[in-house]
């Protein structure tokens, strides 16, 4: 504990100096954690899918021939598995008024990859006590931990409450220039007026079974695949998709849109922030030095009066580390002003574990550089060099 109470002693003698360094560190902080979310954000949508884009198969916008008005999948050739969201619409009863309710009931294998960020509650797609389900933002006074009674159904528990915007798992989307918004539909409050307003809730296919209900209501959209392509049978469908105009797109075709729009963040932002890191880092060890030169005199004196240089060493790592905490605490309050302003949603942010590693690595290399280099300063003088020289 004396090596900072030393330390901070220190940092109050030089405090602009102090001050700059935390500044720039904080600079760091910010515009790395900034990169990461972002990779993670599209890392995030990415994630649920990645496993079936890497078949050989489609993303079908409508199972309708235009030629032959015969469902596609009928006239497609292979063992194909079909994946499909189904959807369910309502009326019920809210605070003594009827309110619209759309559920988009999504296949387990891809809720069970899939977690988005929330803004109230948690991310919860089954239970073994409750039927459960998410509830996109909405201005009903629905709050995580509601019961919703569906007609003739079972209650369902809302677990959690999306951010707004937020990105809602559907097969409405589409478009033959995006990669994996494809597969989601992108909400926010923004979008409706009060009139137009439906209250929007997704569950998966494992926990809409219990409610009892039974729909035949699907979308249109829906992906296949076969596990075990032929050339025959892949030249056959690439064919019947062809003919049917915009119908359909290749899943190695998502996949590859996708992975680059993940890699050109990383790409764009990467050389940025590294160039920037190193010319932070110079500025940030130059001033230690000056601030360290600056204190010779006291670890002199401490010397002589029964301290070792181990000892200088310590004070100056807890120097170091009080110049890190104090940049990683007004950086959590600058991301903590971000989710309560929903800056984070709104910039398509995700933080994860990662964020912490990277920060993590970030404060050793830079701790551990510095004490390498003050080390050396620091040993250069005698300690009565240093007195002599300092009077």
């Amino acid at each position: 504990m004396k090596y900072f109470r030393f330390a901070l002693i220190s940092l109050c003698d030089n405090i602009k100096i102090n001050l700059l360094m935390i500044l720039e560190m904080i600079v760091v902080f910010v515009g790395v954690n900034l990169i990461i979310g972002s990779y993670n954000n599209r890392n995030m949508l990415y994630k649920p899918y990645s496993d079936i884009l890497g078949n050989t198969g489609w993303y079908i916008v409508s199972d309708y021939d235009e030629n032959t008005g015969e469902p596609l999948s009928s006239q497609m050739k292979g063992k194909l598995d079909f994946i499909k969201m189904y959807s369910y619409s309502s009326l019920i009863t809210l605070n003594g008024r009827n309110v619209p309710v759309n559920i988009t009931i999504c296949p387990d294998e891809i809720l069970n990859n899939m977690k988005l960020p929330v803004n109230s509650g948690k991310w919860q797609i089954d239970s073994p006590k409750d039927i459960v389900c998410i509830a996109a933002p909405n201005n009903f006074d629905i709050s995580s931990g509601d019961e919703l009674k569906l007609p003739l159904a079972n209650s369902v528990k809302i677990s959690g409450i999306l951010t707004d915007p937020c990105y809602i798992p559907c097969f409405l989307q589409w478009s033959t220039s995006q990669g994996i918004e494809n597969f989601y539909r992108k909400y926010s409050l923004k979008y409706y007026s009060p009139e137009e307003e439906c209250l929007e809730l997704f569950m998966s296919f494992s926990e809409f079974s219990e409610t009892g209900i039974e729909t035949d209501s699907t979308n249109k959209s829906f992906i296949a695949y076969d596990a075990n392509p032929t050339a025959e049978n892949t030249t056959n469908n690439e064919e019947l998709l062809k003919n049917n105009y915009q119908c359909g797109i290749r899943l190695s075709k998502i996949k590859e849109r996708t992975e680059n729009s993940i890699n050109d963040i990383l790409k764009k932002f990467i050389p940025i922030a590294v160039c920037t890191f190193v010319v932070i880092m110079i500025g940030f060890m130059s001033s230690t030095a000056i601030n360290t030169l600056q204190q010779m005199k006291n670890y002199g004196t401490m010397f002589l009066c029964g301290m070792n240089w181990n000892d200088c060493i310590k004070i100056l790592f807890a120097y170091n580390a009080l110049i890190m905490i104090s940049s990683v605490s007004i950086t959590s309050i600058i991301f903590g002003i971000f989710k309560l302003m929903n800056l984070s949603a709104y910039l398509g942010l995700s933080f994860g574990m990662n964020n912490i590693v990277i920060t993590a690595i970030i404060i050793f290399i830079i701790i551990l550089l510095n004490l390498i280099i003050l080390s050396a300063v620091v040993r250069r003088k005698t300690p009565v060099d240093i007195i002599r020289g300092n009077y």
